[in-house]
């Protein structure tokens, strides 16, 4: 009798112990584990928009209007404001950096100016261009260019030759793109060059004044440009 109160005791004292209450058989548990937070996880960021795709090739033609800067000489002051249009090709190298070759073709009216015996006279160019852009590729980018011209000068078809002459141009634009494929734009360009229409030349222009100047134009343009 004494045996079985012992053993009845034991057994109570067993079931009792911490070890069991924590997890008893009769409650069946099951531990789940908490995935660790990966780093940055909990501070992630959006994406950084893209910006927009930039148009390697372009190929362009406007309207100009533009005038010499008087300098005391009958080249630059016998030739008046006049206009005419611009054709221009580029190619993009990454989002700061062109190259732009652009040819340009004005009128300007010579009629009574002592030494001119044409009524106008045609003014070319041409520029070989590098172009810098302020900022990164968007809707609306501002650029300078700057490069090495060529100027041209006769009285049209009735002149036999062009008087010629090197010098420089730089420009100030700003382009304004419609969608990747279509753009507007305008421009302020300076462009500087020596003619030298002195007698004994072979360009020799014997329709204009035979005299040497450095001759500076100034010339506001608008376009339309098409990205390839």
């Amino acid at each position: 009798k004494v045996l079985a109160q012992l053993t009845i005791a034991t057994l109570v004292c067993l079931t009792s112990s911490p070890s069991m209450a924590l997890h008893p058989a009769e409650f069946p548990h099951q531990h789940v584990e908490h995935p660790e937070m990966e780093p940055g996880d909990k501070d992630h960021e959006p994406e950084e928009e893209l910006a927009p795709e930039i148009s390697r090739t372009y190929a362009g033609i406007g309207l100009l209007g533009g005038a010499l800067l008087d300098n005391g000489t009958q080249l630059a002051s016998g030739m008046g404001a006049g206009g005419g249009f611009e054709v221009f090709l580029g190619w993009r190298f990454n989002q700061w950096i062109g190259i732009e070759l652009d040819w340009t073709t004005s009128f300007h009216p010579t009629e009574g100016e002592e030494g001119f015996q044409v009524a106008s006279a045609l003014i070319g160019t041409l520029s070989g261009l590098v172009r810098v852009y302020f900022s990164e590729p968007k809707s609306v980018e501002p650029y300078i260019a700057l490069g090495p011209a060529l100027m041209t000068a006769n009285g049209g078809p009735q002149s036999s030759t062009s008087l010629m002459g090197l010098g420089f141009s730089g420009v100030l634009g700003l382009d304004i793109h419609l969608n990747p494929w279509l753009t507007l734009g305008i421009k302020s360009t300076y462009l500087g060059s020596f003619v030298d229409n002195t007698e004994g030349r072979m360009d020799y222009l014997p329709d204009f004044p035979a005299e040497a100047s450095f001759l500076s134009m100034v010339s506001g343009s608008t376009h339309v440009r098409f990205n390839f």
